[in-house]
């Protein structure tokens, strides 16, 4: 008896185009500061938005990417996004310290087809 096999998946072209390949290491050293950036910071890209810029503009220049708006990749430099950053990390975890349980509300509910 056969097994059954599973559905191949078909590899997808990126959404925004092809990335060469940096096979002469022109960008390198910004791609490795921003990776030492991300370990310094916890893997908070938001710490190291700078080094990305720098990282992506190397390639842009480089032809080893399309050019392509800065801001549309959402690297903006916007004096607010810090302080939005701030205000979001502030908030994380708000619910749980104010005693919100997930699921609570449902107790008591008969839900699914069975019932």
């Amino acid at each position: 008896m056969a097994t059954p096999r599973a559905p191949r998946n078909q590899a997808r072209a990126p959404e925004k185009g092809v990335f060469p390949l940096d096979h002469d290491g022109t960008c390198k050293a910004d791609a490795k500061a921003f990776l030492q950036c991300l370990d310094k910071n916890d893997s908070d890209h938001f710490s190291c938005r700078k080094l990305s810029r720098q990282y992506l503009e190397c390639r842009m220049q480089n032809k080893l990417m399309a050019e392509e708006d800065l801001d549309q990749l959402g690297l903006a430099d916007d004096p607010n996004a810090a302080k939005a950053r701030q205000q979001a990390k502030s908030e994380e975890g708000q619910k749980e310290r104010d005693g919100f349980l997930s699921g609570a509300d449902q107790q008591g509910r008969k839900r699914g087809w069975i019932w």
